[in-house]
């Protein structure tokens, strides 16, 4: 069989397609496990809807479950840069799909119940390190403040 100019066209397109197939396999496949989190606070808003510039940082400790692309998982502890505690009793749902990754953090108990603050961000590394960002997805109900940050994270 001789090798025209269509044979040749399909043959490089599928070698392009082929690497971009095996980095989203790549990616997906290791979400599973501990993440430390590191929020770097810009904003906080409370109860009375204001939002306030505050620069103070946090430290989260996050255990994800990912099947296929939906993502599940809870806050398992952290701290914050005045030495204060974090609620820490939160369940995680979200998706991953390639290299993105989004998530809704919904506190439970008797820390800021059932308030909820969205991350939307990218993975890197491979799959061991993630980026984004995090805002509270509407004006705490409860008396707690909720916060505008950016946020770096690496699996452990």
């Amino acid at each position: 069989m001789a090798w025209n100019k269509f044979h040749l066209f399909l043959l490089a397109f599928v070698l392009m397609m082929l690497p971009a197939k095996v980095e989203t396999r790549a990616l997906t496949s290791s979400i599973n496990g501990i993440w430390d989190l590191k929020l770097s606070v810009n904003r906080m808003v409370g109860r009375d809807g204001f939002i306030r510039k505050q620069t103070r940082s946090f430290e989260w400790v996050v255990r994800f479950n990912q099947e296929g692309e939906k993502l599940t998982g809870d806050l398992v502890g952290g701290r914050g840069s005045r030495g204060e505690g974090v609620c820490a009793d939160a369940a995680i749902e979200g998706t991953v799909a390639g290299g993105s990754i989004s998530f809704a953090v919904t506190y439970q108990g008797n820390c800021c119940n059932q308030e909820q603050e969205n991350f939307s961000g990218n993975l890197g590394e491979g799959g061991h390190a993630l980026s984004g960002s995090l805002e509270p997805a509407d004006v705490p109900k409860t008396y707690c403040t909720l916060a505008y940050a950016d946020v770096k994270g690496t699996k452990r």
